[in-house]
């Protein structure tokens, strides 16, 4: 249901959403698609979810050099060839693989960002 702007109790219309999903292989081409459903009768287009088909894979690999960087750092920072590691902590990391975005019918559709990024972090703790 619509409410009325001045009465929140008196319905004045009622309004329906379509939801959808397709796949891209290339979201370079999101934008030519988001032109021809706002060509073709759609009045705003919203909350569009991203996701990355192997986050999982790319994430793990991300992991793994974030250890191996923070392994390096400590080899430089001690100027030693030896180190002993006690402790290898994976660190929070705000990570979605399905990025949401608000697409609204504006002129400033042009400055769309079609990127995804995913990001790893340890805390490396020596003995």
């Amino acid at each position: 249901p619509s409410f009325d702007k001045n009465d929140n109790n008196t319905i004045v219309g009622y309004y329906a959403n379509l939801s959808f999903e397709f796949t891209l292989n290339n979201l370079q081409d999101i934008n030519n698609y988001i032109d021809i459903l706002l060509t073709n009768g759609i009045k705003n287009v919203n909350s569009i979810c991203f996701s990355v088909k192997n986050y999982s894979k790319i994430y793990n690999e991300l992991l793994n050099e974030a250890i191996s960087n923070a392994k390096q750092k400590a080899y430089a920072i001690l100027d030693t060839d030896i180190i002993n590691i006690k402790l290898i902590e994976e660190l929070e990391t705000y990570n979605s693989h399905c990025v949401y975005r608000n697409y609204l019918l504006t002129e400033n559709n042009d400055s769309f960002n079609n990127k995804i990024s995913i990001s790893a972090k340890v805390k490396l703790e020596l003995e």
